[in-house]
């Protein structure tokens, strides 16, 4: 589980350093190691929205993932390993994490289409006491063979209240160096542990304390 997704992640930037360009896949499904707030509610519906803009305007695939660039000539795709969605990918490898700590997530699934209104209006469908809503607003590797890889992302997470109300909210944005010694791996466990334990998000995720009488 995440010794799997270490070394699927590890591997795959390996073979973008040292390998060919063409053909390349990233596995994001698994189990990460990023830590779940202490008292977090025992069940969430969990959404995961793919707004890179790429995908949105169909200029890429929901299976884009980044790019591979040879040293000369014209770059090419990396695509999930899974052959599913990055959204999906994301949404199984945030529930089995949840999982670990107790958590039971109920996925409702997204289209780079939808608008965030329908989104939560389906994930208040699922009953839940709180929902979370991840929304991907960039997300690729950027790779030159034998060079370097780097990771663009731009990722927001928001709980929801069965009323549709937005309690909390953290984003994180920037570029991330790639390599043998920082996998892919280490990478997500960073941003998702950082997103999920803002002091806003982490908040409005606790079960609420009963009062002594």
């Amino acid at each position: 589980m995440l010794a799997t997704l270490k070394k699927m992640s590890l591997l795959c930037a390996l073979s973008i350093l040292t390998g060919c360009a063409f053909g390349q896949k990233i596995s994001y499904r698994g189990t990460s190691n990023f830590r779940v707030p202490d008292n977090t509610v025992s069940e969430v519906a969990l959404a995961v929205s793919d707004k890179r803009a790429d995908v949105v305007s169909g200029s890429h695939s929901r299976e884009w993932v980044g790019i591979s660039r040879p040293p000369l000539g014209i770059p090419y795709g990396v695509h999930t390993q899974s052959g599913l969605p990055l959204s999906d990918d994301f949404a199984s490898l945030i529930q089995s994490t949840l999982a670990q700590y107790g958590v039971t997530a109920m996925v409702s699934h997204t289209e780079p289409t939808e608008n965030r209104d329908v989104v939560i209006a389906r994930l208040n469908q699922l009953g839940s006491p709180r929902s979370v809503l991840i929304t991907l607003n960039d997300w690729k590797t950027d790779s030159y063979v034998g060079v370097s890889v780097s990771l663009h992302y731009a990722v927001t997470l928001e709980v929801i209240d069965p009323l549709g109300d937005r309690l909390g909210i953290s984003s994180r944005a920037g570029v991330k160096g790639i390599s043998g010694s920082y996998p892919l791996s280490q990478a997500v466990t960073d941003i998702f542990g950082e997103l999920f334990n803002d002091v806003e998000v982490k908040r409005h995720l606790q079960r609420r304390r009963r009062t002594a009488r």
